[in-house]
């Protein structure tokens, strides 16, 4: 089975101390993969205040975790943006694809603490757009890489970030297709 691989690596400020745990967690998504029968396509998006392309669509054998995943210093974080970004180009590149050369598989896995705190891409309406992807197949696994060291760090709640963990990402992306469906 084909499949495209979409891996998004938060780089934000506040997944500092995450790094190492970052290139782990990537190299496992990568392994994990190469596993699988047939192609795969990896695309990873870098992201921060900017949505940065890091590997566009290249074969997995040769895509290389980079040794050192720099966070952006105060940099803060779009990743409903980059989410967007990252369907939008997937999608323009299945719209140019034969038929029997899209990929049977599509797989978002997102590298992040999930706070997002500069995205302009309105919640509902990507709830909606991933809720429609995932009723045509494509996943969406969110994964929190741990922190490096827990000496200096302090549990601080800002209650107008946004916060996507997978649990959360499921529920909203479930009660999205409910709602389409008419409240199923």
């Amino acid at each position: 089975m084909s499949t495209e691989l979409v891996i998004l690596l938060d780089r934000s400020a506040s997944m500092c101390g995450r790094e190492a745990s970052c290139a782990r967690e990537m190299e496992q998504i990568l392994e994990q993969q190469k596993k699988r029968p047939g192609p795969c396509w990896v695309t990873t998006l870098l992201v921060d205040t900017e949505c940065r392309v890091l590997h566009d669509r290249l074969p997995i054998e040769t895509v290389r975790v980079p040794e050192r995943l720099l966070c952006a210093a105060g940099g803060a974080s779009s990743l409903r943006d980059a989410l967007s970004k990252g369907i939008g180009h997937i999608e323009r590149i299945h719209r140019y694809l034969r038929k029997e050369d899209i990929p049977e598989r599509v797989s978002f896995q997102i590298l992040s603490d999930g706070i997002d705190n500069t995205s302009r891409t309105d919640k509902a309406a990507l709830d909606r757009r991933m809720a429609e992807k995932r009723e045509i197949g494509w996943e969406f696994r969110m994964l929190c890489p741990e922190w490096e060291k827990t000496d200096d760090l302090e549990e601080t709640a800002v209650p107008d970030w946004d916060m996507l963990d997978g649990e959360g990402l499921n529920r909203r992306i479930e009660q999205t297709l409910r709602e389409i469906r008419g409240g199923e």
